[in-house]
Formats: structure tokens, sequence, C-alpha cells
């Protein structure tokens, strides 16, 4: 019950009233849970209270308080009704899915139940779908209670449901059988490696499912026979295997949904792939690690344990801790220890000072840049060692007489983000200009600690 403004002085008693209580009890439209309400001193509103329908009809309800002029609404009481989802879609094997049967008024507002409420359902055919209960009781003081369902064969069935004094509701139970389908299916495997794929169903299994599995065609791939997808799990991994080059699928099927077959698999050449950890030193021991690869580059665990045997093109100055390691079953790397006795892999000296850090790699060879290793497995064929690749970017192309050619600035064309070099020049060419016009010298001739300025 509502003011318009906050009530003053002292607490405003709204005496409650109904236009039918000279009617015998029993034929009155509705039953009131008090006589009368109170709004506190400050308050535009009361503390709530029910109304509870009891025969089909209307009356009104009355509300008078001293100073106040009386308020009427008419109350409405007709026929209650049950309602439930118009359809629920499931799968055979699914887990039971829940649905709430709810209680309305005739308008379909949901309406909370006086006294406890026994609501019933009925499937038309049982061997199709099942509840969990043929009978649920609506607590007083709710307006809905729960039933689970589970799809049993594929068909289609009418859940009906239906409670004393109610209208009854009906719900379309639709079952199908789902499909298995695969996942993280890879693109190619090795022979004797390995990589991992689930099976799956598009729902939560009630039970444990056994999936049968084959390949096509035969002996490309190899897979277990079967695996299970455990209870309320709804899909499961396994490993599949490359057994020898060809391309194949695998297939599965299982007693409560259609057969599935993932995409193909290319079963293609492996690849070994070595990395040095960072910061290698001469004379310092570091982290050589060996990965067995598929052949787009991902790693693979291997089946089989497999020995790999490690050489150096530079004998003499590479020392491995084991010339020959193993990749275990299971795994796709190895490691062991390598210590380098020179840097880079210089060129042999002689008379010349510049072959004293001169590399093998440089740009006389084309830092011995491998275009089969680019075209399969680095972005640049040129060796990752040291600084080899950022030397390549960087090194003065000069002639064969060691003259570096003077480029055609007037051919660049520099942009906002080359300020930092434009900035540098005419810095340069202002110093040049000063010594030659005044004899000025640049300023950090005369302090050295400028030099160290960047």
């Amino acid at each position: 019950m509502t003011v318009d403004n906050p009530v003053t002085g002292s607490p405003l008693v709204v005496s409650l009233a109904k236009s039918d209580s000279g009617l015998a009890i029993g034929a009155q439209a509705f039953l009131l849970s008090t006589n009368s309400v109170t709004i506190p001193v400050g308050q535009t509103y009361s503390a709530a209270f029910d109304i509870t329908g009891q025969t089909s009809g209307s009356a009104a309800l009355i509300a008078r308080a001293t100073g106040y002029g009386q308020s009427t609404t008419p109350v409405q009481v007709g026929t209650p009704q049950l309602s439930v989802p118009t359809t629920l879609p499931l799968f055979v094997g699914q887990a039971p899915l829940s649905i709430s049967a709810i209680a309305e008024d005739q308008t379909g507002a949901s309406r909370v139940v006086a006294a406890p409420l026994a609501v019933s359902q009925t499937v038309s055919d049982p061997a199709v779908a099942a509840a969990d209960s043929a009978t649920r009781t609506m607590a007083a003081a709710q307006y809905y209670t729960t039933f689970a369902f589970r799809g049993l064969k594929s068909g289609s069935v009418n859940a009906i449901f239906t409670a004393p004094g109610y209208k009854a509701d009906t719900m379309v139970v639709a079952v199908d059988t789902a499909q298995l389908s695969f996942g993280s299916v890879p693109t190619t495997v090795g022979p004797n490696q390995s990589a991992q794929v689930y099976v799956g169903l598009p729902f939560t299994n009630d039970l444990a499912v056994v999936v049968t599995l084959s390949t096509s065609p035969a002996g490309v791939l190899g897979v277990p026979s079967t695996i299970t997808i455990p209870a309320r799990a709804g899909t499961v991994y396994f490993n599949v295997t490359g057994l020898a080059a060809g391309t194949a699928h695998i297939n599965g099927t299982a007693p409560i949904a259609r057969s599935g077959a993932s995409t193909d698999i290319v079963v293609g050449p492996p690849k070994l792939q070595l990395s040095l950890s960072s910061g290698t030193v001469v004379a310092q021991k570091t982290t050589l690690t060996v990965y067995a690869e598929d052949s787009l580059g991902a790693f693979r665990n291997v089946t089989t344990p497999l020995t790999v045997t490690l050489v150096s093109s530079d004998p003499t100055n590479t020392v491995f801790d084991s010339a020959t390691i193993r990749i275990p079953v299971g795994n796709y790397y190895a490691q062991t220890g390598i210590t380098f006795n020179q840097a880079g892999g210089f060129v042999k000296r002689t008379s010349d000072p510049r072959t004293y850090f001169y590399t093998a790699a440089n740009k006389h060879n084309d830092y011995m840049r491998d275009y089969e290793v680019e075209k399969t497995s680095m972005v640049s064929g040129i060796p990752f060692i040291g600084n080899l690749q950022d030397r390549a970017m960087t090194e003065l192309m000069t002639n064969e007489l060691g003259i570096e050619p003077i480029y055609d600035r007037s051919k660049e064309h520099l942009g906002r983000t080359d300020s930092m070099v434009i900035m540098t020049r005419r810095m340069m060419l202002k110093a040049a200009q000063a010594l030659g016009d005044e004899g000025k010298a640049p300023a950090n001739v005369d302090n050295v600690e400028l030099d160290m300025v960047r």
C-alpha cells in the first residue's frame, strides 16, 4: 500500500476490506492475509501483504485511512494454469535435462502457490523419452517445480503437465541421434610420430560411451581400436600415430551416435630442429636441444626411441657432451651440452689483419644462406649464430676493392619515423661546414666525455 508523500506525525494505519465481504467465506473471490497495514513515519509504503485467489470471479479491494480518500482496485480471480517450455530437444544418451513447470495466473504472470501443489506429467510414448518423476510437489510460497527428462530413442513425444484446478500444458520432447566428431586433428605427422586427437559428442553423455575407431585407408595411421568417453565428459583424447607415408582419416562409431570421420591427415617426412640457448659464449658450455618435428615444423612426440647423432662442420672447435642422444618414447626433444672453442667460425688467419675476425659466413658467400632450410623451416636461410643475420642486413656492401660506393641520397624517401636520421645528418653537415668555414672543431674533440653520450 502506498501514499503520495512521506507519512508525518505518527504511523498511518490503513484498513483493508473487500467488496464481497458480505458473502459466505467460501463464496468470496479472494482472501486477505491481514485486515490492516501500517505505513511508518517518513515512508510512503507499507509492508507487503498477500491476496489469495479462492473462487473464480471478481471483487474490489478497498483501502481506508484517517485523513485520506478511499482507494479501490479490482481483483479478477480466474482459472490458474501451468506453463512449461514449448519444446525440449534431446539426444539419445544425453545426461538428463531439467525444465521448470511454472504456476501462472490466467494472464500468464507467475504466481506463488498458497498451499503445496502436486504437479504430474505423462509422456505419450515412454520408450522415446522419460522424466525422472511422474509427480513433483510445488512447495507453498513457491511458483515452480522441476522435472528432468532423458532421451531414449529417436522420435518425438508429448509431455503433458497437470495439477488440480489448473489448466494443463504440453511440451514436445524431440529426441535425435547425435553424430560423433573429431577435433584437434593434425594436418600432418611423421612416421613413428604421434599427435593427440579428441572424439566427442555434442552433449554431455549420461553414461560412459565406447567408441570404435578405424582408419581409411588402413596402414597409414595407427589409432586405438576402442576408446571410452567417460560419463558426463562429452569428449576423450587419444593418440594418432603415423605408420607409413600417405593420406588417411579416422573413422568412429558408437552405439548411441551416428558414425563420424576426421579430416585427412598426411603422413610425411619428419625432420629434426636444433636450438641453442641464447648467450652462447666461447669455452662455456651451453645447452643444445634437438626437437622432433613433422614436415610442417610442429613438435611431435615419438612412438619409438629416436637416436640422434650429432656432428659439427668444425669438429676441432666443437665439443659435445654426447655425440649421440636419444629422444625417449612420448617425448619430442632431447638435450645435451655443447662447447665452442672459437667464436663464430672464423676464416683462417693470414697476414691480412682483416682475417683476424672475419667469419667463415660472410658477404662473399652470401652468409652461407641455405635455401632448403629457408624453404622448409626458417624465414631466413642464414644460420642463427651470434649476430650473423644482423650483419647480413647491415654489413657494408663494398666492392672487390673494398670501396663502399656513396649512396645517392636523392633517391631516398624519408618519412616521419626517420626524423632522427634527418637530425643527425644536419648536425654532421653543420659541424663539417663550421670546421671548413670557421676552423671550429666539433665539441667532442676537446670534450671526450661527449663521446659517451648516445
